[in-house]
């Protein structure tokens, strides 16, 4: 797998009061936070690869939004799930 570079531009900076916040929870809480953000992610394209492709299977949108979760360089990865 190819690394990724990242690129200033993509990179977002939070504001002080949102980094107390978060420096105020335990790891706990902000391990939750990002497995729910996940989640919504995961709930949401796969609703938008089904409103674009009503005919595929499930199969076909599971691996579709597999390949857009991971990214450039997950070939082995969805050979490996079977898409």
């Amino acid at each position: 797998m190819s690394a990724r570079i990242l690129e200033p531009r993509n990179i977002k900076v939070i504001d002080e009061a949102t980094a107390a916040m978060f420096r105020a929870m335990t790891p706990a809480q902000r391990i939750m936070i990002a497995s729910n953000a996940h989640r919504s992610a995961r709930i949401m394209l796969k609703a938008r690869v089904e409103q674009l492709h009503p005919d595929w299977t499930p199969e076909a949108v599971h691996c579709e939004v597999l390949r857009r979760l991971l990214g450039h360089g997950s070939s082995e990865l969805l050979e490996a799930c079977g898409c």
